[in-house]
């Protein structure tokens, strides 16, 4: 076999179990629990097979770092609850091997551009089912497993801030096929328009301001590098508003006129950062803060289970101290990086930025979602990278450069957009 059949079947094995993590959501933790044991043992066989031979970017050291400070506190005795510690340790060891595989596996772009648009048809089924579920099912997952949550599940999600999340991740990949591919905007179009949809049904006010910043960025950015042709702008801000409208804001406008938009989340995140104070630098244990959450605690209102502190960049820094906190840091900041080349991939920060007021990476199906889509995106980094010395080497004669040319090797077309549909790759 290959390298690269070795890693065409890589790649469809990792994606399916990103998939079936996604399908199971509503049964975690112990679907997620599952999918993370079978992406551990795909980066364990491949690194059996093929080594570290596919290299190590700079993103990947934050990553592997987090589980390997979690063994330190279990070590010297730096948690409060070591079960639940070595449960984070292993959940942030599984999101290292999505990370791994789609980097090691997504390298060819065929590949990599197939699964991504496998990836997005399953989110526009899910989100077109999930919508209809969600004015049908009373509460009931696919119309057929009973959940507590009459109000909440969306698709295969038992939370409507989760879902929108994971909608987060894969909207860009419709958007910039949308507006930078030359052959067909529409049906990326529409992807966008019930994906968006989808999201302001479930009345998510963060998710519905964050995919809505999506699309007005990367209108944006479409504007500027295709010369102002409104065209394609028009017509996805016709589809995006048509579609959003059909599925009913209704729901969001009634969860936005509450009189205080940050119910229990304002009291949970001043009792965190007392947590953080009086351990800035060991943290409490990864996977600890509901245990030490009462401790802290301003007020205890009836019937309500605080199992995290809807701000997992404050619950990271309580759980695993200030170094924690950074590690987290630098991985957003390299998806910066990432998404400023690959579009398709601004989904990542993005999900970064909804972490500060949920808690979207405890999902098991959100992260390894996102870190999956974060080791394609460094995949297509490090292929652009690897070519760009050959580059430098070709310099053609003077005589035969022309505009055309000269346009080809900046990586963009006559109007200034992309040569190919996500990236300019050679």
């Amino acid at each position: 076999m290959t390298r690269d059949q070795l890693a065409h079947r890589f790649a469809w094995l990792t994606f399916a179990t990103v998939l079936t993590s996604v399908l199971t959501a509503w049964a975690d933790p112990a679907a997620g629990r599952l999918c993370n044991a079978l992406g551990l043992l795909l980066c364990a066989a491949w690194l059996f097979l093929r080594g570290w031979r596919s290299g190590f970017p700079p993103l990947f050291a934050p990553v592997a770092l987090i589980p390997l400070w979690g063994m330190c506190q279990l070590a010297f005795h730096l948690t409060v609850y070591s079960h639940v510690t070595w449960q984070e340790v292993a959940s942030w060891s599984a999101q290292f091997a999505f990370l791994y595989l789609g980097f090691a596996a997504l390298q060819d772009r065929e590949t990599r551009e197939s699964i991504l648009s496998t990836l997005l048809a399953c989110a526009v089924c899910l989100a077109s089912l999930g919508m209809l579920q969600w004015f049908t099912a009373g509460g009931r997952v696919l119309w057929l497993f009973d959940t507590p949550y009459e109000g909440e599940v969306m698709a295969t999600f038992l939370n409507r801030d989760h879902y929108a999340v994971f909608v987060e991740l894969v909207l860009p990949i419709a958007l910039a096929r949308a507006l930078f591919d030359t052959q067909t905007p529409i049906r990326y179009t529409v992807a966008a328009g019930l994906l968006y949809a989808s999201v302001v049904t479930t009345g998510s006010r963060a998710g519905t301001a964050l995919v809505t910043g999506e699309a007005g960025l990367l209108i944006l950015i479409s504007l500027a590098r295709r010369g102002w042709d409104l065209r394609r702008v028009w017509l996805m801000a016709a589809v995006l508003l048509g579609a959003s409208f059909a599925a009913g804001w209704e729901y969001l406008l009634f969860r936005l006129r509450q009189p205080d938009l940050f119910t229990f989340r304002r009291e949970m995140a001043l009792a965190t950062i007392d947590m953080i104070r009086d351990r800035p630098l060991a943290g409490f244990g990864l996977g600890t803060w509901p245990t030490v959450y009462p401790g802290y605690a301003l007020f205890d209102p009836p019937g309500f289970y605080m199992n995290h502190a809807h701000n997992e960049w404050l619950e990271w820094a309580a759980e695993g101290g200030l170094p924690m906190a950074l590690l987290c840091l630098i991985i957003a900041w390299y998806a910066i990086l990432l998404a400023r080349r690959n579009l398709w991939a601004l989904g990542v920060p993005v999900a970064f930025l909804h972490a500060a007021l949920d808690f979207p990476m405890r999902k098991p199906a959100v992260a390894a979602t996102l870190f999956f889509v974060l080791g394609a995106a460094a995949a297509a980094e490090h292929f652009q990278m690897r070519g760009q010395p050959r580059r430098r080497r070709r310099r053609p004669a003077l005589s035969g450069i022309t505009v055309e040319t000269t346009m080809e090797l900046a990586g963009v077309d006559g109007k200034g957009g992309p040569v190919c549909g996500l990236r300019a790759e050679q």
